[in-house]
């Protein structure tokens, strides 16, 4: 199953020198997508009868990212 949605993101970064050969990079990274509505009828019987049923299914995601890396000049 796919789907797909509109989404933004938001990310931000860092670098520390450490010494003159080494530096360390941290960093964030943030996606928020917007939510997506699946409706649909469905309809259950038993026992003869038959009944409809309007459903909905909700979809969401996010996604948060966290990094750190340590660069070496030799």
């Amino acid at each position: 199953m796919s789907f797909v949605t509109s989404s933004y993101s938001i990310g931000f970064g860092v670098g520390v020198k450490l010494s003159q050969k080494m530096k360390l990079d941290v960093g964030y990274f943030w996606t928020i997508y917007e939510t997506f509505d699946k409706e649909y009828t469905e309809e259950y019987s038993a026992g003869g009868m038959a009944v409809q049923a309007k459903n909905t299914d909700s979809f969401t995601r996010t996604n948060k990212v966290f990094g750190v890396g340590l660069s070496l000049d030799l």
